[in-house]
């Protein structure tokens, strides 16, 4: 059985110098497609579907630890006979992964098998599919790329046939055939649950590329603050935590700082409407260089320096106001 690793941390994406400037051909040397399942659970589906194809490359997203390590010991299994795994799988949100680890026009497959389909009128929003993130789905595919949904939920099945529909974006298209069946499926089975299988493709769009290429990120961004004084500095030591500021779209939020030989370290969150914050650490230097502190990583990569130079211009404005003077 091989031992290269299946479980990566973020920090395998969003800090290791070779993903950094190769992307997934780092991973997956010379592959032949590039897929993605959200919400993979215990793998089933995966490790069904990797080893009939081992040419192309198979991402899986869950946020349960529990669920993941027992993915990655069934995937393992699958996966023995073969010299190289074609699969990683990874605990983080998915919306993030897609906004950030995968290019446009990079994927063949988008899978979401049996998502949460959040009952609850008020939680809806909550839902994966829905009619905000169905432009980021599209984004991602290629030309001709494939989004398959399924679910047991009838209103949540109603819904997603009527968006995807209704979407300039998709057209249906005939779903494949899959012959596993994954942990809920063969329980809503036993329970006689109507279950919806939906399988569209991604349109040509003016837009839209038609095909992606990993463009290499920076591993280190250092920024300076354009209006930068040395008062500055002292006032940020003393001013009140946390501070918290928007920009852009985006929301910062710093806390009390680690006053370090090289100067202070911030821990830092980052977060934009309907998405996870993240977490970093900031590193603001005496001469007024923004970069993030060593050891850290900014978990941004598709939009790294879209991130760094909102926070630096938020940052500089709230200083040149006096916001922090106490």
């Amino acid at each position: 059985m091989n031992t290269e690793p299946l479980l990566y941390t973020a920090e395998a994406f969003f800090d290791d110098p070779d993903f950094l400037i190769s992307g997934w051909e780092s991973l997956f040397p010379g592959h032949s497609g590039l897929n993605f399942e959200i919400g993979m659970g215990y793998g089933h589906f995966l490790a069904w579907l990797a080893p009939r194809f081992p040419a192309q490359a198979f991402v899986g997203v869950d946020i349960v630890s529990k669920v993941l390590r027992g993915a990655e010991q069934r995937l393992r299994r699958a996966l023995a006979s073969q010299a190289r795994p074609n699969v990683c799988i990874s605990k983080q949100d998915a919306l993030m992964m897609l906004r950030e680890l995968f290019p446009p026009a990079s994927l063949d497959h988008l899978y979401i098998l049996f998502p949460d389909p959040w009952f609850k009128e008020r939680h809806e929003h909550r839902r994966i599919l829905r009619e905000d993130t169905l432009p980021l789905f599209a984004s991602r595919l290629k030309t001709g790329g494939k989004l398959i949904f399924v679910t047991d939920d009838p209103p949540y099945g109603e819904s997603a046939l009527a968006l995807l529909n209704a979407s300039p974006l998709f057209d249906a298209t005939a779903f494949p055939e899959i012959d596993v069946r994954t942990k809920y499926e063969k329980k809503w089975l036993q329970q006689a649950k109507p279950i919806q299988r939906l399988a569209y493709v991604r349109l040509p769009q003016a837009e839209l590329p038609d095909t992606g290429h990993w463009r290499p990120c920076p591993c280190d961004l250092c920024l300076p603050l354009s209006d930068w004084q040395p008062a500055f500095f002292e006032a940020l030591q003393q001013a009140s935590y946390p501070l918290q500021f928007a920009h852009q779209g985006w929301y910062f939020k710093l806390h009390q700082p680690e006053v370090t030989p090289a100067g202070l370290s911030f821990p830092l969150v980052i977060a934009e409407p309907r998405s996870l914050a993240q977490h970093s650490r900031l590193l603001l230097q005496p001469d007024g260089q923004m970069r993030i502190a060593e050891g850290h990583w900014l978990p941004y990569l598709q939009r790294r320096e879209q991130v760094m130079q909102a926070l630096a211009a938020g940052l500089n404005h709230n200083l040149k106001e006096g916001a922090y003077a106490r």
